[in-house]
């Protein structure tokens, strides 16, 4: 584990991440770095994956679970920039995991047509080294941009201000 996290540490002090990213800049950065397009959006995934990279040599396309907290979003989207960071390989399984999923968000002809080189399924396990580093990656580049760590407040105060609100009967004192 200890010669993951050096990887890491020494692959975000390479990237040069500016301080005041926050996600949707991050990924902008991981764009440029890697010389990909990158969009990353929600999809209804299931219980099984949470994350789910799709990549060529000149695009990248990451789906996270839509039906999650923001926080967990947040993580999802950074493992997933783990593995386009660390320049990872797909494995079969990941393959055929993702053309299950993408059977079931979009038209599979269609996604193949784009993104046929490269595939990551983020699985709750973490016994491969891959995704080992994608994890670690997330966890460095969490801990050095403090704006991540917050992702969501806002949306959440927001949410649940008209309910901590107290509203008293008229003419109650």
């Amino acid at each position: 584990m200890n010669a993951v996290r050096r990887f890491c540490a020494r692959l975000v002090e390479e990237l040069q991440i500016p301080g005041d990213c926050d996600l949707d800049g991050l990924v902008q950065h991981i764009a440029r770095v890697t010389g990909r397009e990158l969009t990353a959006r929600p999809a209804p995934l299931g219980p099984r994956v949470s994350g789910l990279t799709l990549a060529t040599d000149t695009h990248g396309l990451i789906l996270y679970q839509r039906h999650t907290t923001v926080w967990h979003q947040t993580g999802i989207v950074l493992h997933e920039l783990g593995h386009l960071a660390c320049r990872h390989e797909s494995s079969p399984e990941a393959m055929v995991e993702a053309a299950r999923l993408l059977a079931q968000v979009t038209d599979p002809a269609q996604m193949a047509q784009h993104f046929s080189a490269g595939v990551h399924a983020r699985h709750h396990g973490y016994h491969k080294r891959a995704e080992l580093e994608a994890e670690e990656f997330a966890v460095q580049v969490t801990a050095r941009l403090p704006l991540l760590a917050v992702a969501g407040s806002s949306q959440a105060v927001d949410r649940l201000a008209p309910s901590l609100e107290h509203r008293r009967p008229s003419g109650a004192p």
